[in-house]
């Protein structure tokens, strides 16, 4: 059997691999006429420099200094990001709306998305966007797996989904927004953590019975603050959270107990 490394290519001959009896001579060069033409648009744009990114815009600034950390010269890379955006991708690129284009990466796979705007965000952001500093009790890896629930839990997801000529300004939206939503969530969740309460519960000094799990309190807590990102939207009171949280070590859902972080 056939098969190709580039998901893109594997892609678009993904029904002629698994029957290939069925492919006609015009089916074969249409692809082919396919796939050369969208590796032409690519090569012969200067859409791989990322000169299309603003300097002084923090949002594009931080994307274009990932982009040309982990995507510059691996074109694999690249089109293996693009598999599920492809169509919007490609319509983007040959308008030459190369901002909308890469927006759509972000856009299409919220997971994928998610990860690549942390990982921008938090190294390349000219402003230096995220200033995370580590806690006790939740690590600036906490933090960035923080962020990226904010990511793909957010609405904004949706807004610009079909439309790609805003795809880019969408982004920059989302942008502010996030990295908004973080900033007030970072200063509470700290002074959450640092609550005398709080801190009494983590470190034991309150007499609550170890329920047989295997899970720390504090293990419970980062759990619950990095999953359960609606908690912090409700406006509880330290004191409410902080019962939500106890519920949770002695009766933990399956879904907290199984969460891979």
């Amino acid at each position: 059997v056939v098969t190709y490394s580039c998901p893109f290519v594997r892609d678009m001959l993904g029904r002629f691999i698994r029957s290939p009896s069925s492919a006609t001579t015009k089916d074969i060069q249409t692809i082919a006429k396919d796939i050369t033409v969208a590796f032409d648009f690519l090569y012969q744009s200067d859409f791989l420099t990322y000169n299309f990114l603003s300097r002084t815009c923090p949002c594009e600034d931080a994307l274009r200094g990932y982009c040309i950390h982990n995507l510059n010269g691996s074109l694999h890379c690249l089109l293996t990001l693009v598999k599920r955006a492809r169509w919007y991708f490609f319509q983007a690129l040959r308008a030459g709306d190369y901002g909308n284009a890469l927006a759509s990466i972000f856009y299409y796979d919220g997971f994928v998305g998610g990860k690549m705007f942390c990982t921008a965000m938090h190294h390349f952001g000219s402003n230096v966007a995220l200033e995370i500093t580590g806690h006790e009790y939740f690590s600036v890896t906490d933090w960035l797996k923080f962020i990226l629930s904010l990511w793909v839990d957010d609405d904004c997801y949706y807004i610009y989904d079909d439309d790609e000529s805003n795809r880019m300004a969408g982004m920059k939206q989302r942008y502010d927004k996030i990295i908004g939503m973080f900033r007030d969530h970072h200063e509470r969740i700290t002074a959450y953590l640092n609550d005398a309460n709080t801190k009494a519960f983590l470190e034991g000094g309150a007499d609550f019975e170890n329920p047989g799990h295997g899970l720390s309190r504090a293990e419970i807590v980062r759990r619950s603050l990095i999953y359960n990102t609606e908690l912090l939207e409700v406006d509880l009171s330290f004191e409410e959270l902080l019962d939500s949280h106890v519920a949770e070590f002695l009766h933990p859902s399956p879904t907290l107990l199984n969460f891979l972080l």
